[in-house]
């Protein structure tokens, strides 16, 4: 099966979708997978200053190919975010990439005037985020200066790595407006999309003024992700930094010199953060004890786990966990460097 979305200002993506399936969307801003391609589901949020937020949760029982046209004349810019476990493949021009969360390429940022096909094989599991805007969201919330460097030109793109903050209020996004808790989530996902997309315009100034990359080698890149990535599935571990140099064949000394300018923490600060993001999802799901979630991001002193997330959030996680619960909290932000 084979699918075309053409991007408009005046067109949601559910109803792009709806059409191509020649199916009724489930509300005007959700389409539930038929069941003779797959299961789950297409969610929109709608946000003020021309934000759009399309959240895909798929597992297809067939493979379809999906072709994106983003015409000239559109005005609409795209963030494309990668959660899936496995890489996303993107055609451009004839060149494929792999969008990895995993990688530098988590993040797509393209303009109008690009085309673009994505490959789905059948019974995957898809977790991916489209972030549509216009130049009036640019005009409205980026100064004049600042502009001219964060807005692509026709027909240009460009790849940026998702951080582990950035990650945990993406899979927030995942979760289901219901009840009297509608508006209340829907403002929340408004101030977490706003969040992302100026994380985003950030990286891309970042990128231009901070040679954090300049000097490196490619593939000394992927190495440094290739640690970041034995960090945030070896939470629960304690990792020596002359074991994650050997892994990667660098020195001890060559890996406390680069990764913190790839990822701007050293290598322990950032396994410390993505603990503690890590925590927040767990204490979240309401599942876990505060010593269960203590132990499995690596704590085998609760005090230490305490103090850890504490310093992090200004909230102990037994006070964290006690709000949930009586679902009378907002997400903490971290207070911590």
């Amino acid at each position: 099966m084979h699918l075309t979305l053409t991007l408009d200002a005046q067109k949601t993506q559910v109803q792009a979708v709806a059409e191509q399936l020649r199916l009724q969307p489930t509300a005007p801003d959700r389409l539930d997978c038929p069941s003779h391609i797959g299961n789950g589901f297409v969610q929109a949020y709608y946000f003020p200053l021309g934000l759009t937020v399309n959240v895909y949760q798929l597992r297809l029982s067939q493979p379809i190919s999906f072709e994106t046209i983003n015409p000239a004349n559109s005005g609409v810019y795209c963030l494309f975010i990668n959660l899936s476990e496995e890489g996303i493949e993107k055609t451009i021009d004839g060149k494929t990439f792999a969008i990895n969360q995993q990688s530098p390429n988590g993040i797509f940022y393209y303009a109008p005037a690009n085309q673009i096909r994505q490959q789905n094989a059948q019974n995957r599991q898809l977790r991916f985020v489209a972030i549509t805007f216009t130049e009036s969201t640019f005009e409205q919330l980026v100064s004049l200066e600042q502009r001219a460097k964060v807005v692509p030109s026709l027909g240009s793109f460009l790849f940026l790595d998702i951080d582990v903050p950035m990650q945990s209020q993406l899979q927030q996004l995942f979760t289901r407006n219901t009840g009297s808790e509608l508006e209340l989530n829907k403002l929340a996902k408004y101030t977490l999309t706003l969040d992302i997309w100026t994380a985003v315009l950030n990286k891309v100034l970042q990128r231009q003024s901070v040679a954090d990359t300049s000097g490196l080698f490619e593939q000394d890149i992927h190495k440094l992700f290739a640690v970041r990535t034995y960090l945030l599935t070896h939470l629960n571990e304690t990792v020596l930094l002359t074991d994650l140099a050997a892994m990667v064949g660098f020195s001890e000394s060559k890996l406390k010199r680069l990764f913190p300018r790839l990822f701007g923490r050293s290598v322990y600060q950032y396994q410390l953060v993505a603990r503690m993001e890590s925590a927040r999802q767990l204490l979240t799901s309401r599942q876990f004890s505060v010593s269960e979630v203590g132990y499995q991001v690596g704590y085998t002193n609760m005090t230490h786990f305490a103090e850890a997330f504490h310093k992090h959030f200004a909230l102990k996680p037994r006070d964290f966990l006690r709000m949930i619960k009586n679902k009378s909290f907002s997400q903490p932000e971290s207070v911590s460097n």
